[in-house]
């Protein structure tokens, strides 16, 4: 899990190379963000409002 402001598709790199790692056992990468949507970077990489866990 990651925290940022503001969400690129640099902030997946590691998260990539980890699910490519993983391959099947790879569920999901998530990083939390100031923002107020939710945004998909990919196959499985979604970056999520951090003020949805207290939803």
């Amino acid at each position: 899990m990651k925290a940022t402001a503001s969400p690129g598709h640099g902030h997946f790199k590691r998260m990539r190379r980890f699910g490519d790692s993983m391959s099947s056992s790879f569920v999901r990468g998530v990083l939390l963000y100031g923002g107020e949507t939710m945004v998909s970077f990919g196959p499985n990489l979604f970056a999520v409002p951090i003020s949805s866990l207290c939803a």
